[in-house]
């Protein structure tokens, strides 16, 4: 990557263009995530990489530069949504939260209504809890990359992210009916015999 800014700052956009193919996707797909539309999260992510293109002399190597990408995203994202604070919006995809390390998730919503109220608990989250939620489980970013996008300590990311998870599985009740001790059919849990201590 060094010799691809490198030649980014020479004025070769073809090595700009590299930087934008390998990371535009997932960028998107954080900002989709974050502010709902997808016409929103088109435009927040050409935002993001034209601050990256003007940005670029200053990056520093001790970060890594896939974190110095997210700090950008995550940081023009939540500008967005506190300037505008559009009315929630409904999300055409679906939302999953993959596992690190491509594993499985343990909890995969079928059913597509039950889907859509999961997404309206996840959108009404804080935004802090939002975002961590999303760096970790849906981007795979590790604790210290976390930290180093949020600049917040390690420890800090453990906490928010413990708190986002019970606050989601609070908000989240209605995934299990009173009498059952198991999630209702439609939801998938897998690895979990009886009702979960938490939601993935």
């Amino acid at each position: 990557m060094k010799n691809i800014i490198a030649q980014v700052l020479a004025g070769n956009t073809e090595a700009f263009a590299y930087i934008v193919n390998r990371y535009e996707a997932r960028i998107y797909n954080l900002a989709l995530r974050m502010l709902r539309h997808r016409a929103d999260a088109q435009d927040a992510t050409q935002e993001v990489f034209i601050k990256v293109f003007r940005q670029l002399a200053h990056y520093r190597e001790e970060a890594q530069f896939s974190t110095w990408i997210y700090r950008i995203a995550t940081n023009t994202c939540l500008d967005r949504i506190r300037k505008q604070k559009r009315e929630q919006r409904q999300v055409g995809d679906g939302f999953v939260f993959p596992g690190s390390g491509g594993e499985t998730p343990d909890c995969i919503v079928e059913n597509r209504q039950l889907e859509e109220m999961l997404l309206e608990e996840i959108r009404a989250l804080p935004d802090k809890y939002r975002v961590i939620l999303l760096l970790y489980h849906q981007q795979g970013l590790s604790y210290k990359e976390i930290a180093d996008v949020l600049n917040i300590s390690v420890q800090a990311v453990g906490t928010r992210l413990h708190r986002a998870k019970a606050l989601l599985k609070k908000r989240c009740k209605w995934l299990w009916s009173e009498e059952e001790a198991e999630p209702h059919d439609s939801v998938c849990m897998p690895g979990y015999a009886k009702k979960p201590d938490r939601l993935y």
